[in-house]
């Protein structure tokens, strides 16, 4: 039964990039993304809110200090997220499947390695 949800879930997949209008399939792809980066916005937003709370500057430079280390995390995901959805759409364009099954696992993997390298270095940074 998992398999075949799989295969359903990649013929989806494969018909938002194929057989549906470009405006619809942005519209479907961009979406989501937009609203996580609202979310990941409103949630600093909490964060600054709760700890302004606390009536101590450092507690809110820290907070402030942190956005950007957030952010540059967020970026490096996207490197590879981005990058590879760019290469996994040209490959289906040119219907080379296994070209993006490659390229698929390739971010995949780059993406668990920038993880673990990531939360290496934030554990040798912990004070």
């Amino acid at each position: 039964m998992g398999k075949d949800l799989l295969l359903r879930m990649n013929h989806e997949r494969l018909n938002v990039l194929e057989k549906m209008p470009i405006q619809k399939a942005i519209v479907k792809l961009a979406v989501p993304t937009m609203l996580g980066m609202i979310i990941h916005s409103l949630y600093n937003l909490a964060d600054t809110f709760f700890i302004g709370q606390l009536n101590d500057p450092n507690a809110v430079a820290a907070v402030t200090m942190a956005f950007p280390v957030f952010m540059i995390i967020n970026a490096l995901g996207s490197l590879f997220s981005v990058g590879g959805a760019s290469y996994i759409s040209r490959a289906l364009g040119r219907k080379d499947i296994k070209g993006a099954s490659k390229g698929a696992s390739i971010a995949f993997m780059f993406s668990i390695a920038s993880g673990v390298l990531m939360a290496i270095l934030a554990f040798m940074n912990l004070d």
